[in-house]
């Protein structure tokens, strides 16, 4: 096979670390744009960081359920954060800022999933609704951008050499 790529292909572009760390920048832009676009008396976000920290076992947050709520809101960001690092490789550009996009809608239909069957609260409004799909999809393209910023900081591991 003959290669003009510069990178091995399975050369992962984040390391778990840096992927938690995308994964919670882009758990709190989540919150903002759900934020900014949220029309209601109530608030999205605030409703489902309430909701985050009540169904917790450990009482995260304790008298500040919305502080309890960001925390777990986080963390979860950060895993998924990891989950996307152990998965991407090095792409072009054009193409990991599709996958982040995709990331993005596949994390909301698969919440939609998980806590329509887990769950039946008021916090189907906010998951099903298109202001949490906006904050998804800024979620998923916030990992693409700071991997794509990482990858154009890091040469790459190993140089593929073409064979012939």
């Amino acid at each position: 096979m003959i290669s003009d790529s510069p990178y091995q292909a399975g050369d992962l572009l984040l390391r778990p670390l840096e992927g938690a760390t995308a994964g919670l920048a882009g758990a709190l832009l989540m919150l903002a744009v759900v934020s900014a676009f949220d029309s209601g008396p109530q608030g999205m976000a605030g409703a489902w960081l309430q909701w985050m920290a009540r169904v917790t076992p450990f009482g995260v947050g304790g008298d500040h359920p919305v502080i309890g709520g960001l925390i777990l809101h986080g963390l979860v960001g950060a895993c998924l954060g990891v989950l996307y690092a152990s998965s991407q490789q090095r792409i072009p550009w054009r193409a990991l800022i599709g996958i982040g996009a995709f990331y993005g809608l596949m994390l909301w239909i698969g919440g939609r999933i998980l806590l329509g069957w887990l769950f039946s609260t008021p916090v189907h409004a906010v998951v099903h609704s298109w202001v949490w799909l906006a904050g998804a999809c800024a979620y998923g393209m916030t990992l693409a951008l700071f991997a794509g910023w990482v990858g154009a900081r890091r040469s790459p591991s190993a140089v593929a050499v073409p064979r012939d």
